[in-house]
């Protein structure tokens, strides 16, 4: 089985070094979000329900809750919306 050898610096090989990258103006991981991660996560997300794979049923009954409440010019039901992703509740509840 393989073993880290303690003894070797995995960085340490030239224009590898956290140090390398931060003076070549690359970004190190951390946790805070950037304008540049969240651009990434826009284009990564669907902007419409026909963006999405699969689930057509799913889709349609989206679909139908969304245009009820822009024709009343409201918001989408809750109620609505539980039921669709949850189903009917046991014993009416």
């Amino acid at each position: 089985m393989w073993e880290a050898d303690d003894s070797q610096d995995l960085w340490a090989t030239p224009g590898n070094s956290p140090a390398a990258s931060m003076a070549h103006g690359e970004r190190m991981v951390g946790s805070e979000l950037t304008a540049e991660d969240l651009d990434v996560d826009r284009t990564l997300r669907p902007q419409r329900l026909d963006d999405y794979c699969g689930q057509e049923h799913i889709k349609q009954s989206l679909r139908v809750l969304i245009e009820a409440a822009q024709s009343r010019g409201g918001p989408v039901s809750l109620c609505g919306l539980r039921l669709l992703c949850e189903g009917l509740s046991p014993a009416g509840h």
